[in-house]
């Protein structure tokens, strides 16, 4: 939550700073590339491809085998590392085109197509940095359990780009942002360098090498789940990549207005649904190691219902609520009512999504858990392509932007509901397959709770919020009244009805409360 709050806060103050207008547009085209190899080479291949087979001879107390693997691993990822960042710096221009075509051809000045690859090339160490960061903090995860370390580090990337725009953004505009960006990455992977030297590390008598042969028997497999999560991120990011060459053709502020949506529906998703999946993922790869299928359905099922839980009410407040909450979030400095308004459309769209996108991390992260990266790659085919196509179809609609947020969200849904329909097939084969009561009956009960207490959030907005000058002016505080007043009503009707209507992970809850009733009962008799 510190982390996603730090860079809540960052997108902030680039709201503030730079608007939704075409120097946003400019940076964010900018940063598609290399976020897009930072999650191909770092995150997604260190947590789903390099992870699990270290962790697995973690536990085994393998120390040797692991550390091998690490190191393998590691001088595998620098050396393509290394060629991307080359390849990224003298392509950028051909990168840009493909990315940003549009910002060319619907503005007179050629310096804004140049800044973006000006800033392309400026952002290509950060590829680098934001890669070995993704690799130490997996070991501290994943490796020894160093939860809270992994965690906080990529609040310190805010910190730079925040300071880099306060500091610097009046001296070489939007720039600043692209140099705070490689400052922060440079300073999340120094930050947790040092947890490597504790003591339960170094239990585990680490041995760096510079070997690029993994130990017997892991070669092979290394390599293949690397190719899957490798096409897997490609074809995910692809989308992206396509969201903002066909925004980048409508109206100027499409790029940025989808770039702040996804920013805040990220909020939600990263605290609770990355969490979820980040919590279960370690302890289903120990009983994938223990050949435990019951309780690895066990954990899977209680990470469903999690997400279902704490998933569904925020995207019911969020989709009763989108304006106030983008306006209180963003519309000050050079953020207007305009801004707003595209902003709001579009976080309205993403939110629709909001499930399937936690259910579909926590499915991802799964098949890696299995060794089953190519399940994820084959469900990331369909739904790539299904975005893709929607994207060109939603956007000539009078939703036009908001249109590529809902292909999104589709896609994501459509894809999460494909992996936990092979799931189910994977544990049908040791009979313990879902029923459906496992999924359907969760489902429907916290449906109707979240739906119920979203109606209430949008009535007390309707009924008490819009007829209320003093609520509905544009200052802060008032503004602030306006968001948390319904938010605060539908939390405490979701709250009731779910205590009324309660799921497994709720009825602990039920039977506290009825035990504090009956002692409350008791003392005043």
């Amino acid at each position: 939550m510190i982390s996603r709050v730090a860079g809540f806060a960052r997108e902030l103050l680039t709201a503030v700073y730079f608007g939704a207008g075409s120097q946003a547009d400019a940076f964010i085209a900018a940063l598609t590339i290399p976020t897009l190899f930072r999650q191909v080479l770092g995150e997604d291949v260190v947590e789903r491809s390099f992870m699990p087979g270290i962790r697995e001879h973690l536990a085994r107390r393998e120390h040797a085998q692991a550390w091998r693997l690490a190191s393998a691993s590691l001088n595998w990822m620098l050396i393509g590392i290394a060629v991307t960042v080359a390849l990224v710096y003298l392509a950028a221009p051909w990168f840009v085109d493909v990315v940003a075509q549009g910002i060319h051809q619907r503005t007179a000045a050629q310096s804004t197509i140049q800044d973006v690859i000006h800033m392309t090339r400026v952002l290509t160490p950060f590829i680098l940095f934001i890669a070995l960061a993704a690799y130490v903090g997996g070991l501290l995860f994943y490796g020894f359990d160093l939860h809270f370390q992994f965690s906080l580090a990529p609040a310190i990337l805010s910190v730079g780009a925040i300071v880099a725009v306060i500091f610097y953004s009046g001296r070489i505009g939007v720039y600043a942002l692209a140099w705070g960006f490689v400052a922060g990455a440079v300073l999340q992977f120094f930050v947790q360098v040092p947890f490597l030297w504790m003591r339960r590390v170094r239990e585990s008598d680490p041995q760096y090498s510079l070997t690029l042969r993994p130990p017997r028997g892991e070669g092979r497999r290394m390599w293949r789940e690397t190719a899957y999560v490798t096409l897997q991120s490609i074809l995910t990011k692809t989308t992206e990549v396509v969201d903002r060459r066909v925004a980048s053709f409508l109206v100027a502020g499409s790029i940025s207005s989808l770039w702040f949506a996804a920013r805040l529906i990220q909020l939600p998703n990263a605290i609770i649904g990355i969490a979820i999946s980040r919590a279960v993922t370690p302890y289903l790869s120990e009983q994938m190691g223990l050949n435990d299928r019951k309780e690895f359905k066990k954990a899977l099922l209680i990470g469903y219902r999690y997400n279902l839980l704490l998933i569904l009410p925020t995207t019911g407040l969020s989709i009763a609520l989108a304006h106030p909450i983008v306006r209180l979030v963003f519309e000050r400095g050079r953020f207007g009512a305009h801004d707003t308004d595209m902003t709001a459309l579009a976080f309205w769209c993403y939110s629709l999504g909001l499930l399937g996108m936690s259910l579909y991390t926590l499915g991802a992260r799964i098949c890696s858990a299995l060794r089953s990266n190519r399940v994820a790659t084959a469900t990331a085919v369909i739904g790539g392509g299904l975005n893709i196509w929607l994207n060109y179809v939603l956007s000539a609609t009078a939703l036009r932007h908001g249109g590529l947020a809902l292909a999104t969200s589709i896609a994501f849904t459509v894809n999460s509901a494909l992996l936990f329909g092979w799931l189910h097939h994977f544990l049908q084969k040791s009979e313990a397959g879902f029923t459906a009561a496992e999924l359907l009956i969760p489902t429907a009960q916290v449906t109707l709770n979240a739906a119920l207490a979203s109606a209430a959030a949008y009535l007390v907005y309707r009924g008490v919020i819009l007829h209320s000058a003093w609520l509905s002016s544009a200052a802060f505080v008032p503004e602030t009244v306006a968001v948390m007043l319904p938010v605060t009503v539908g939390l405490a009707v979701y709250s009731v009805i779910s205590l009324l209507n309660p799921v497994e992970e709720v009825r602990p809850i039920v039977r506290r409360v009825a035990k504090m009733r009956r002692m409350l009962g008791r003392n005043v008799a």
